[in-house]
């Protein structure tokens, strides 16, 4: 029991750390206008618009059930059998843009998601084997992620036939597991592993014209990171908890 404790400690347990590196990252980016959606893409491309544009899609992914069964050998356990399903898993994804000349230039603002807007998933793998004696062990691990991306950009007229503009990028997000373990041999126990923050990431948009070219660039100086982590389990004589300080990371965008 206490080396099995001991494992579900080193399971949980949140190693703090800093990183800082880069400075700049760019690339070759679209030069074709699609109206708001330009808020979160190349910002230049908002100067091209001469009048007020909205955006909005949103798309959604369920499913249930999906079954897996992997190989899993190691030469202390014996292991029968091994089956991992997906519960369910439902995720949404959005975008709602807004775009309008303003002063010299055009400004846009949008509440997006990069990947998903929000997630929930509940995962459950079952193993049975033998250490001897045999046992039966049921880990369930219900994940739930929120990850809105708030973008505010302005773009404007350099000369007749190019464009520059500036774009702002928000992230808060949240993310929560929580893992619950029963095994025959031991008393059932939890742990959950929580993360929260924000991403800032600003950016700098070009558009160069001539006659039948065009090149776009977008150039992102620095992203900036702020996360803090907490971890708590829940075990039959004890509960422990965790709790990170904030951490700052600076990588090149």
């Amino acid at each position: 029991m206490k080396k099995i404790l001991v494992l579900c400690i080193l399971s949980f347990w949140v190693h703090a750390s800093a990183q800082i590196h880069g400075t700049a990252m760019g690339g070759i980016a679209t030069v074709t206008s699609e109206g708001a959606i330009d808020t979160t893409r190349n910002p230049a491309l908002l100067a091209t618009l001469s009048a007020v544009t909205t955006s909005f899609y949103l798309m959604g992914n369920v499913y249930y059930n999906e079954d897996t069964n992997p190989e899993f050998h190691t030469p202390a356990i014996t292991i029968y059998s091994i089956n991992q399903k997906n519960d369910y898993y439902y995720s949404l994804s959005l975008f709602a843009g807004y775009a309008k000349p303003s002063g010299q230039g055009t400004i846009g603002y949008s509440l997006s998601s990069k990947e998903n807007l929000y997630l929930k998933r509940k995962d459950t793998q079952k193993l049975k084997g033998s250490l001897p004696p045999d046992f039966e062990q049921t880990e369930t691990t219900i994940t739930d992620e929120l990850n809105p991306t708030l973008t505010i950009s302005y773009g404007w007229k350099l000369s007749d036939n190019n464009y520059t503009g500036i774009q702002l990028a928000v992230t808060p997000f949240l993310s929560n597991k929580k893992t619950e373990n029963e095994n025959n041999l031991s008393p059932t126990y939890s742990y959950t592993n929580k993360e929260y923050g924000v991403i800032i990431e600003p950016s700098l948009g070009l558009l160069l014209t001539k006659n039948d070219s065009q090149v776009g660039l977008r150039v992102t100086p620095s992203t900036i990171k702020c996360v803090k982590k907490k971890a708590e389990a829940d075990f039959s004589t004890t509960d422990l908890s965790y709790s990170d300080s904030w951490d700052i990371q600076q990588y090149e965008g």
